[in-house]
């Protein structure tokens, strides 16, 4: 090989490394949905859905009257930050009034599990529905294992196959007797009490399979407080807000 050959191939691979060192990092084509799905605030023409990432990217929702996704009634990008500890939740709009309708999110090939609610029949026509109710979830572990048991009456709601579940309060316990902590005071320690609970897969498996009506009680902040006791711009709204987030709330006044 000739020097101006080997020099013609020497600047060309230069001009290669030059040209991937320049390309600015994005997200993997791959992503890992962490805590499954949940849907919530349904009415007879608008849901909240929800889910959470293990990163920063776009991801997009995709929602269908068809459990195989052969045509969309909806579908949206949304921006997943750190800022909502890389959760996702939108608004869909326009459904139809008693409709069965499934959901799922997708960043490329990665797909969410699939989620499906049913919206409310409208205010002039008469309907029979079948509602669920519970409450009080600790999830708290000690040694990696729930300190008292595995939701295992999420499941036996879910078997009820209701219309919507309503999640009546101390979704989670941030006051725990068996935190080794202590109570929760921070934004972080709010958020991963949740996270906590949802890696109990009687609640994920419950969440996605209908929709939920989320209230708060005490423990979301503190054993029996009812919030006076705290400061309302810190802890209460801390909690609040993790409510709204995690539970498909469409803002705090709702709850409140």
């Amino acid at each position: 090989m000739s020097a101006r050959r080997i020099f013609r191939a020497g600047f060309l691979l230069f001009f290669v490394f030059l040209l991937v060192r320049e390309m600015p990092v994005t997200a993997s084509d791959h992503v890992t949905f962490t805590h499954g799905v949940a849907s919530g605030d349904v009415t007879q023409s608008s849901a909240v859905v929800w889910t959470r990432i293990d990163e920063e990217t776009p991801i997009k929702i995709e929602v269908s009257r068809d459990s195989d996704f052969h045509r969309l009634d909806f579908q949206q990008t949304i921006n997943v930050s750190a800022a909502s500890d890389l959760t996702a939740k939108t608004v869909v709009t326009s459904l139809q009034s008693s409709t069965q309708y499934y959901y799922r999110w997708r960043h490329g090939n990665s797909l969410s599990d699939v989620g499906t609610f049913r919206t409310a029949p409208t205010a002039s026509v008469s309907s029979t529905f079948r509602f669920v109710y519970s409450g009080d979830s600790d999830g708290t572990r000690i040694g990696g294992v729930p300190a008292l048991n595995n939701f295992e009456v999420l499941d036996a709601v879910r078997a009820e196959n209701p219309s919507f579940f309503i999640y009546l309060g101390d979704t989670i316990y941030s006051d725990s007797v068996y935190r080794t902590t202590g109570p929760a005071t921070t934004l972080a320690d709010y958020r991963e009490a949740y996270k906590i609970n949802r890696e109990i897969p009687a609640l994920p498996r419950l969440l996605k399979s209908t929709s939920t009506y989320a209230l708060w009680d005490d423990h979301e902040f503190r054993d029996d407080s009812g919030g006076q006791s705290l400061d309302p711009m810190s802890t209460r709204i801390r909690a609040i807000e993790v409510v709204r987030v995690l539970h498909g709330t469409r803002n705090i006044s709702a709850i409140m």
